[in-house]
């Protein structure tokens, strides 16, 4: 049983609620993860993660499952408990 250690906050901006919905379907079935919680705004939408490991370790994992959306150049900050995407359009 992998138990939830870590909770990270994925700040996510310049996507639309279709693509906000694909990230969080994908970000629920990446290893580690437990639990994960939408907010959808146009102005930044937020997914909240409970996962196993660190919140380096969760980049890692959900670089594998979609790595469009978590590739480098769209990561604008890394910090424990926060990742920050901005995806160019």
């Amino acid at each position: 049983e992998v138990v939830a250690e870590t909770k990270t906050t994925v700040n996510i901006i310049g996507v639309d609620f279709a693509t906000l919905k694909s990230i969080n379907e994908k970000a629920e079935n990446t290893k580690g993860v437990l639990s994960s919680k939408m907010k959808f705004s146009t102005s930044g939408s937020t997914i909240s993660l409970e996962h196993s490991g660190t919140t380096d370790d969760l980049l890692i994992a959900l670089q594998k499952t979609n790595p469009d959306i978590f590739t480098e150049k769209n990561i604008e900050a890394l910090e424990d408990g926060q990742i920050s995407i901005k995806v160019k359009k």
